[in-house]
Formats: C-alpha cells, structure tokens, sequence
C-alpha cells in the first residue's frame, strides 16, 4: 500500500513539473478511435496571403506591425487511414480552447501566429486553430496540453521558416517576380524532402502565400506524402512582395 501510494504522489509530481499548472489533460491510450500519422506545419507569408484575400474581397486582411516576416497558420495532425492525406478535426470535445492558458505567450504569437483578418475575432482563431488541430495533436505524446501545442507550434516556425530556406537560394522578398520552378526547387533542396510551397492567384497576379512542411510525430522533417494538389497554384511568374509592399 506505502509503494503504491509513494508512486502515485511521485507521478503527480512529475505529472506537475513537467506541465506547471496544467492538468494532463489526454490519456492517448482512451483515444483508440484516433491516430495521428505525421503533423503538416502551415506557415504563411502574409504578404502575399493579404494581397489574394483583399483582391479577393474574401475578408479585411491587414498585416500586424509586430510581424517581422513569415507566420504560422497552423500545425494539423493527419492521419494516412483510408489512403491518401486527411486532417485530423475535433477529436476531444471535452478539450475547450482558454486563452488564459496561452495569454503569458501573447506578445509571441501576436508576432509569430496573428490572425490577420481585421474583420474577424482573434480569440475565435486560436479557438478555432486549438479546438480543431489542438485536441488532436494531444493524441501524440509531447502535444498534451494547451500551451505545449501553441509553445511547440512556434518552435516549428522558428526552426522551419521560409525564409532563411528560400534565402539560401538566393529567393528573398521583392518587387520583381521570380519563375515558380526555381521556387519549388529551393523549397524541395532547402529543407532536404517534399515540400508544398503554396501559391494564389487573384487579378491576374500569382503571388507566394504560403509554405507547408510535413514532420514526423517527434517533429523530425519528411516527404509530404502528397502532391500539394492543384490548389497550390504555383506556376510561371510568381511574386514574392514585401511586407506592407504597396502596388
């Protein structure tokens, strides 16, 4: 009974100290109906993201001043099951989004993870973003609780961003457009496996909106196991503006 009780009390603590103040709040084992098979890490280059949506009329897309370059949109568990690629959505709905829990990284991801739409509520983004994503990350060990999944998700940016990969070859922010080839090949080489750079197309512009990198449930690169379809959109001439860049 004393041994029992003495490794209880040591699992809390650890449980504690590893977590702070946050409860465990997902036992993987009870989630048998869910598995993740790797994580899409979705960055944005809001530059490019505000120009399709306000040509778009879409939404109000402003870029943040605390912005200093490309941004998250999200880290997506997905699961291979049935073939193919799907998102993983909603697999707690037990788990409910607290800002309060994230607030102590609030000046992070006004910088590194903003929602960008002036017309929409930030909190209903991390919500969204949490609730959705989040309660399925927390199916994979290290991703447990609230604010693992957005300190982590920020990490990923941090050691994946695009631009120090594109800068490498050579591909920085500019007035001037550059062949969408040569940018899909220095994503591919820069990060070493299948990436899906992501282009749009608004008034007779195609423009770099957006980057997705696949990772492994340790956060390890890999080969995206899909063919970034037709929507990415990245063909002939593709610009890569600045930030607040003005037409």
């Amino acid at each position: 009974m004393c041994l029992v009780l003495i490794a209880v009390i040591a699992l809390h603590m650890a449980t504690s100290y590893k977590y702070q103040d946050e409860e465990f709040l997902v036992d993987v084992k009870d989630n048998k109906k869910y598995h993740v098979d790797f994580f899409v890490l979705a960055m944005e280059w809001p530059q490019g993201t505000c120009e399709f949506t306000n040509a778009t009329h879409h939404h109000t897309c402003v870029i943040p001043d605390a912005v200093p370059g490309w941004v998250l949109h999200g880290l997506w568990p997905n699961t291979k099951s049935g073939g193919g690629r799907k998102h993983l959505g909603y697999c707690n709905n037990s788990m409910h989004f607290d800002y309060n829990k994230i607030k102590d990284m609030e000046t992070d991801l006004n910088k590194y993870w903003p929602n960008l739409y002036a017309d929409g509520k930030r909190m209903w983004f991390y919500k969204h973003e949490y609730e959705k994503h989040g309660t399925c990350a927390a199916l994979v060990k290290g991703f447990e609780t609230e604010h693992i999944y957005f300190k982590r998700a920020m990490e990923q940016l941090h050691e994946h961003d695009p631009l120090a990969v594109l800068k490498k070859a050579n591909i920085v922010p500019s007035a001037s457009g550059y062949e969408s080839t040569r940018i899909l090949e220095a994503a591919d080489h820069g990060y070493g496996v299948h990436v899906c750079p992501q282009c749009s197309y608004a008034k007779g512009v195609r423009a770099v909106t957006g980057m997705e990198v696949c990772l492994t449930n340790t956060m390890q690169l890999m080969d995206c196991p899909h063919d970034c379809w037709r929507k990415f959109h990245c063909s002939g001439q593709v610009f890569y503006h600045p930030l607040h860049f003005k037409n």
